[in-house]
């Protein structure tokens, strides 16, 4: 293993075991890897189904902020997602994607958060360990 990603893996390491340390605060759960072959860090976060996006994607914002400087180049590809009994086939979930650090950090600056949601066909994502976005689930 080259010094680089070495590097890169304890800065990913420490940024996602921050978004962790905020799991049941403005999300259910945030989880991610990086995948050094794209040069990208993904992170995955199960949003409460009552939750406040807006809130919680300036939260997540404000967690990573600080480790920006470190991990750049890298880029942040983000996926928020809601589910209802994700154990249960023909579960709703869904997912919304933001591609990239300025798409990241530059969503919600003017109140709104664009972002496209999609239905997952196979239901709520396997990374997370928590399968339903009620907060009492």
């Amino acid at each position: 293993m080259s010094d680089d990603l070495a590097r890169m893996l304890l800065l990913t390491k420490a940024a996602l075991n921050e978004l962790a340390s905020r799991n049941g605060i403005h999300w259910k759960e945030a989880v991610g890897e990086l995948q050094s072959q794209y040069n990208e860090i993904v992170i995955w976060v199960l949003l409460y189904v009552d939750g406040d996006l807006p809130q919680t994607h300036a939260a997540l914002c404000e967690t990573l902020r600080p480790h920006m400087n470190a991990l750049a180049p890298l880029q942040i590809v983000l996926f928020y997602e809601v589910a209802i009994d994700a154990k249960v086939m023909g579960a709703s979930a869904f997912a919304a994607k933001l591609d990239g650090s300025d798409a990241v950090f530059s969503a919600g600056t003017d109140g709104k958060i664009d972002l496209w949601w999609f239905p997952l066909s196979s239901g709520l994502s396997t990374v997370f360990t928590a399968r339903d976005s009620r907060r009492n689930a």
